[in-house]
């Protein structure tokens, strides 16, 4: 399993994200990082974990989406899931994908809920839609909580760089119309 985190001035709150990487009890996961050339003391911080990173790098990109998919181009992992650096995985949330694909060796993505935290707010949690009805609507997923399978990057592509928002949405439209197969777990 490969995880990418992708940054762009965001010390503050970047070392969740890493931590939460980090403290997943799976010892075969790989960690990239992509920094967009921050200035705020991100670089610092990924120096600081850089000996648990196995790779990464601050340079400049095209956006999130160009950002994104240098992450994908330096992962090894047949599973390879996404989170920004204002998101974190949950405990136990590589494994339970893991298990997901062995479970179902034909699924090209696994994908699960989502919390949303806000501060002096309760936690929110979107689950996604099994059935997909409002896709052509709205995105039925969260990429913080979606893991793919390398084949189907390769079989389907990777984010389209023409997009500087909605660019999940439209690999997951993408994935969805050219039948590629979604497993939930939650």
């Amino acid at each position: 399993v490969s995880i990418v985190t992708v940054v762009r001035n965001g010390a503050a709150t970047l070392e969740r994200a890493v931590k939460s990487v980090l403290e997943q009890k799976d010892s075969e996961v790989e960690y990239i990082v992509i920094d967009g050339c921050s200035t705020d003391g991100t670089v610092e911080l990924i120096q600081r974990y850089a000996d648990h990173i196995t790779s990464w790098v601050s340079e400049p990109d095209a956006g999130i989406s160009d950002a994104f998919n240098k992450g994908i181009a330096r992962t090894s992992g047949e599973i390879i899931g996404i989170i920004s650096a204002d998101d974190w995985l949950a405990p136990g949330a590589v494994a339970a994908v893991r298990q997901a694909f062995e479970a179902d060796p034909e699924a090209d993505v696994v994908y699960g809920n989502a919390a949303y935290l806000e501060p002096g707010r309760q936690v929110v949690i979107a689950c996604p839609e099994p059935d997909f009805r409002m896709i052509h609507r709205r995105s039925p997923l969260r990429h913080a909580a979606v893991f793919v399978k390398r084949s189907a990057y390769d079989r389907y592509g990777c984010f389209d760089i023409g997009y500087r928002l909605a660019m999940d949405y439209e690999l997951i439209l993408r994935f969805h119309q050219a039948g590629a197969r979604f497993v939930y777990v939650d």
